[in-house]
């Protein structure tokens, strides 16, 4: 339904394993960009804030578990969705690709 180019996906620790799996024989697998985070999540947290704030992060009102996520952290139980918002959002705007005009 949503085609994206590609698929980020966390591929730090056993994660990578997963990763390699996903890609060799999931639908999906070519569309999939390993990550491998070199931050603490407190770090990349932060930074995301930065951008909800701006306005470049947009939150849909269905999107509840991570807006309880988003406003129980650093308490709350888990703090997946925010993590995967947060890296989804940094390719989506940090790392473009480039555009090709034809004329």
């Amino acid at each position: 339904r949503w085609n994206p180019a590609k698929v980020v996906f966390e591929s730090n620790a056993a994660f990578r394993g997963i990763k390699d799996v996903f890609a060799r024989h999931a639908r999906f697998g070519p569309k999939l960009v390993g990550i491998h985070q070199t931050t603490s999540k407190p770090a990349r947290f932060a930074a995301f804030a930065v951008r909800v704030e701006s306005g470049c992060f947009r939150y849909h009102p269905s999107q509840r578990d991570l807006w309880s996520e988003m406003t129980s952290y650093p308490f709350g139980d888990t703090n997946d969705l925010l993590d995967a918002a947060a890296m989804g959002t940094e390719q989506i705007l940090a790392y473009r690709e480039p555009r090709i005009w034809f004329l």
